[in-house]
């Protein structure tokens, strides 16, 4: 995907683009069918790049509607992942640890081996005193990357 927009003006114009593309539904030859769906995806996509620096929730809610139709896309799943992590991250600054593990819940859900959630998880769940589901956690991030030292840690403050 290319670099999301800066400025306010081509933020605003996804979004009316966006709503243009829900009033118009934009007619396809049959011969490429689900074209205008994988289109109004690749849109929503780019409006969660758009909102990265402004408000990662509003950013998430862009990348889940993006995977409705584009879930087999790798980069898609990466990058909605780590966008979870950034929200788990602003849950925990307000600490709603709660809410936090249900987004890193996700974040792994899209990417199985996504060390950074792992870890971060564990300290999630240490700190809500599920030490069993940290401890898995901990030790399947040092399966996964034996030279992440936070999880070692984690894991023995467990």
């Amino acid at each position: 995907m290319p670099e999301a927009p800066d400025d306010d003006d081509a933020l605003i114009a996804l979004q009316k683009l966006d709503a243009l593309t829900e009033q118009h539904k934009i007619a396809f030859l049959r011969t490429v069918p689900g074209f205008h769906e994988e289109l109004a995806a690749a849109l929503w996509w780019r409006l969660g790049e758009a909102y990265e620096a402004r408000d990662v929730y509003t950013a998430y809610q862009w990348y889940e509607k993006a995977l409705t139709r584009l879930h087999h896309l790798d980069e898609l799943r990466e990058t909605a992942a780590e966008i979870c992590v950034n929200v788990a991250q602003t849950l925990e600054e307000q600490n709603k640890h709660a809410e936090c593990a249900r987004f890193l819940n996700r974040a792994i859900e899209l990417q199985p081996d996504y060390v950074i959630a792992l870890t971060y998880r564990g300290s999630v769940y240490a700190f809500l005193e599920e030490y069993d589901q940290a401890s898995a956690d901990y030790d399947r991030a040092i399966a996964l990357d034996p030279q992440n030292a936070g999880a070692y840690k984690g894991r023995g403050d467990v």
